[in-house]
């Protein structure tokens, strides 16, 4: 099923699963010869839902939001078989920068968890500057001039 993807290249796409669920990651196709049939990893895989707010008057605002496919686990890849995948498509340009937005969003939230950024000053206040940009500008336009 999976023979027109390209096998053991690593590209962005979107995997619509036989329980309607659809997901978007970076994957690989390979085919198990043990298992005899092709299996995807994929990374960091995030579901799409979408959002539909009816207005009335026949208006709707639609929207897409993005979440973890996966909340309870902690791992990073997963392996998928093809006899659980509907199809799988290439991912737009577009949804792929917001896919990657979303990854960084979602590490910065993972860091502000930890006691290094709750510990972490501004840098202004850290011990150790010798001034601001401004005066270290004057200092060496100073030096120049000479």
């Amino acid at each position: 099923m999976l023979n027109y993807v390209k096998h053991n290249e690593e590209f962005h796409c979107t995997v619509k699963l036989k329980d309607g669920a659809e997901i978007i990651g970076r994957a690989m196709v390979s085919y198990d010869d043990e298992i005899q049939t092709h299996v995807v990893y994929i990374q960091d895989p995030v579901q799409i839902n979408v959002i539909i707010n009816d207005k009335g008057d026949g208006k709707a605002v639609r929207g897409i939001g993005f979440s973890k496919w996966m909340n309870f686990s902690d791992e990073d890849f997963f392996i998928l078989t093809e006899n659980n995948i509907l199809t799988m498509a290439s991912l737009a340009p577009e949804m792929i920068g917001m896919y990657e937005m979303f990854l960084i969003s979602e590490e910065e939230d993972k860091l502000k968890d930890t006691d290094i950024y709750k510990n972490s000053q501004p840098a202004d206040t850290i011990k150790g500057c010798l001034g601001t940009i401004e005066e270290a500008r004057q200092k060496l336009e100073d030096i120049f001039k000479k």
